[in-house]
């Protein structure tokens, strides 16, 4: 968040599969977002839409079904947080 750097932060622990923390930091890595932020964000948007903001079972392994707008409002989002 910007201008955060003061905000008492509180650590989390969590097991993911492997090979999808990799193909994740491939994917954050080319939206110049780190792991941390990411999640940060995914965590802010729960809290703002009181909802989770992704669909259980909407990923789908060809990525052409992946909305291009998740991507331009990760992008603001960070731009707004950080």
């Amino acid at each position: 968040m910007k201008g955060c750097d003061n905000v008492s932060k509180k650590s989390i622990n969590f097991k993911v599969e492997t090979k999808l923390v990799k193909e994740v930091d491939v994917v954050l890595n080319e939206l110049g977002l780190s792991m941390p932020e990411a999640i940060t964000m995914y965590l802010e948007q729960i809290v703002n839409k009181h909802s989770i903001p992704i669909q259980k079972g909407s990923y789908s392994e060809d990525q052409s079904s992946m909305p291009d707008i998740w991507i331009d409002e990760a992008v603001e989002a960070y731009e707004e947080w950080f």
